[in-house]
């Protein structure tokens, strides 16, 4: 007896058949890059590249609890610092940035450039932010001085050497608070902004 003829599978039935194989594919792929990342960015190496383009970007020390990866919410710090700066190298700076306190940042990656083994912060998210400006009065006689020196470019940032790109497209705050001081020879100015939450797109 001849076995009967096998019948053909819906059209249907073969295209959510290669769909689930290539979704199942993709998954794999994404875990397998994945835990290349876990293997390579261990908690310590995080720390080492933070810690290094933190002194090299703002010449001053960066603490924090802990720092590790994840899946969804990409490079994770917590309870993030920078200490106090001193009123003599903060008025030279362009930021006057005297100190700065987050119970958590996340920068966010890339998934696409991901898959490409390209590691691109493309979102940052503050959480509950402490940040401390102090805006000191200029010097005439330095600022002279600075005027009259010829601009040359800052060796320090074509220096900086990291796996991590940053481009950013959004950026968000959360809770955040503002304290701007202002000191003179006359007063001391204090403005203080709290609960602040924002988000910025296409940044």
């Amino acid at each position: 007896k001849k076995n009967p003829p096998q019948k053909k599978r819906p059209f249907y039935q073969q295209l959510f058949r290669f769909f689930a194989i290539l979704v199942l594919a993709l998954i794999l792929l994404i875990v397998l890059v994945f835990a290349g990342m876990l293997i390579y960015f261990t908690p310590q190496r995080i720390e080492n590249i933070a810690e290094d383009q933190v002194q090299k970007q703002l010449n001053r020390p960066l603490d924090f609890e802990a720092a590790h990866i994840s899946l969804l919410n990409g490079f994770v710090f917590k309870n993030i610092s920078l200490p106090p700066k001193p009123d003599s190298t903060l008025q030279k700076d362009d930021i006057p940035l005297y100190s700065f306190y987050a119970t958590e940042l996340s920068l966010r990656y890339s998934l696409r450039h991901l898959l490409r083994r390209q590691v691109i912060i493309t979102s940052a998210l503050i959480d509950s932010p402490r940040i401390e400006l102090r805006i000191l009065p200029v010097d005439k006689d330095s600022l002279k001085q600075d005027n009259e020196k010829p601009l040359q470019p800052d060796s320090s940032l074509a220096a900086i050497n990291s796996p991590i790109a940053l481009n950013l497209n959004s950026f968000r705050l959360r809770n955040a608070q503002i304290t701007v001081d202002i000191p003179d020879s006359m007063s001391n100015q204090h403005i203080f902004l709290s609960d602040i939450s924002c988000s910025l797109l296409d940044v």
